[in-house]
């Protein structure tokens, strides 16, 4: 009988977004859910009913006063979380424990005055490249 694989803990990054009736410009959310599961794409899969689920509402939803409608636009990427801050195979884990690295972005900025600002948590361009 072959051996069942264990379950591990993934961060499912999902986007979600605010889409307005009078502008083509959206204010997007990139929402990081922790979900066990036996393979990326069942953590894949449960991540996105997750957003799915917090993207529904009964009540008409607004941003600065105008009517929006909150779209679910998808999982941008699913990491397995890291106890050493390693990637890749070898880097599961089953348990979340203190130090337990749950996801990263690798983004591309034009200069060490735009890192300090991102830092800050000012607005700046960005390539996001994963």
């Amino acid at each position: 009988m072959p051996k069942a694989r264990t379950s591990t803990w993934f961060a499912v990054s999902t986007i979600t977004a605010l889409q307005r009736r009078k502008t083509a410009r959206m204010l997007v959310f990139e929402d990081v859910y922790l979900v066990r599961a036996r393979t990326e794409a069942e953590a894949s899969r449960r991540g996105a009913a997750l957003a799915k689920k917090a993207a529904r509402s009964d009540e008409p939803v607004t941003y600065k006063g105008e009517p929006v409608q909150v779209v679910f636009a998808g999982v941008r990427k699913v990491v397995s979380c890291s106890a050493s801050g390693g990637r890749g195979e070898h880097a599961h884990v089953s348990e979340i424990e203190d130090g337990t690295q749950a996801t990263y972005s690798q983004l591309v900025i034009a200069s060490k005055r735009d890192l300090k600002r991102l830092v800050e948590g000012e607005s700046i361009e960005v390539v996001y490249e994963q």
